[in-house]
């Protein structure tokens, strides 16, 4: 996603592909965040009896 910004705002700038290396781990830290965040956590439901006040 990173480079495709940057070739979006930079066409054909060589610096968006001396940069385009960092983009690739960038994403990959970001998706590897992303996923953490999201993953399904342990849940417990406890169902009591309500009082009838």
């Amino acid at each position: 996603m990173a480079r495709l910004r940057a070739e979006a705002h930079l066409p054909r700038s060589p610096l968006t592909q001396d940069l385009a290396p960092e983009f690739d781990a960038a994403n990959r830290q970001i998706e590897t965040l992303q996923r953490k965040a999201a993953k399904p956590r342990p849940y417990r439901f406890v169902i009591e009896q309500a009082d009838a006040d």
